[in-house]
């Protein structure tokens, strides 16, 4: 997602560098999902800013849609009294669960697996924590 705000100013560093056609040609390929629609508006003469704005506005959204989930949540799986801080340790630790498996979880076993080990995971956490 952030990588979709940060690749054009790295292209308005790197085309005082390199020649723009090598460079956007890198980036098409490295970015598919950015490249595909930058390529499309090189060839419309759209700015690309709006891919940018765009990528803002999803992060923007994310940003909300994920505090909203915090204060929807917290109060449904931790109703009665708990250690402090360990509801925000809870949703951090999703979070990252979430971000390490788009990241690393590829294999088809890994994929078959991984989401019932997470599952059985949380019952037992949540178990634990509504009969401490």
């Amino acid at each position: 997602m952030c990588s979709g705000l940060i690749i054009f100013p790295f292209n308005l560093i790197m085309s005082r560098v390199m020649p723009d056609s090598m460079l956007m040609a890198s980036i098409y390929r490295t970015v598919p999902w950015i490249g595909g629609i930058a390529a499309h508006f090189d060839r419309t003469g759209r700015h690309k800013i709006i891919i940018g704005l765009g990528f803002a506005g999803i992060i923007f959204i994310f940003y909300f849609m994920y505090a909203g989930c915090y204060y929807l949540w917290t109060p449904m799986l931790f109703n009665r009294s708990y250690p402090n801080g360990i509801n925000d340790a809870f949703f951090f630790g999703i979070n990252m669960i979430e971000f390490m498996t788009f990241l690393l979880i590829r294999t088809r076993i890994s994929i078959k697996y991984f989401p019932k080990f997470i599952f059985l995971t949380n019952i037992f956490f949540l178990g634990y924590i509504k009969h401490y």
